[in-house]
């Protein structure tokens, strides 16, 4: 029995397979029941292989239309951020947020310029 399993592996020792030269048929009758048996259980692995696979492409096209609305609001989420406050007609007006995102940057920018100043008169003494 473990020989037959590992032979599914594909892990065959042959030395465990050696019967005594005057057991030819015994020797042939063997070989050829341990050929069948790999070949079967390669084509019931197989066919359980194929419908694992339909299963799960099942399962998916079942819940296609949900997927579909999933990855089309992940998109317009992504899409719509905290940047865009306004549609597209109204979004050249400045609003409230981008006055403040305009100052926060302006303000940014000073201290930066300021810490490289700093920064570039000490290594310069």
């Amino acid at each position: 029995m473990e020989t037959l399993f590992w032979s599914s592996f594909g892990i065959i020792i042959l030395e465990q397979l050696d019967i005594v030269e005057s057991h030819g048929p015994t020797k042939w009758t063997g070989q050829t029941i341990l050929g069948c048996y790999c070949c079967c259980s390669v084509i019931v692995l197989l066919n359980m292989l194929i419908a694992m696979m339909s299963n799960s492409y099942q399962d998916i096209f079942n819940q296609a239309d949900v997927e579909w609305k999933f990855a089309r609001s992940k998109l317009w989420i992504e899409y719509f951020d905290d940047t865009a406050t306004l549609p597209p007609p109204f979004n050249m007006i400045p609003s409230p947020k981008s006055l403040f995102y305009c100052v926060q940057w302006c303000l940014e920018s000073i201290y930066q310029s300021n810490r490289t100043v700093g920064y570039n008169s000490r290594t310069i003494r």
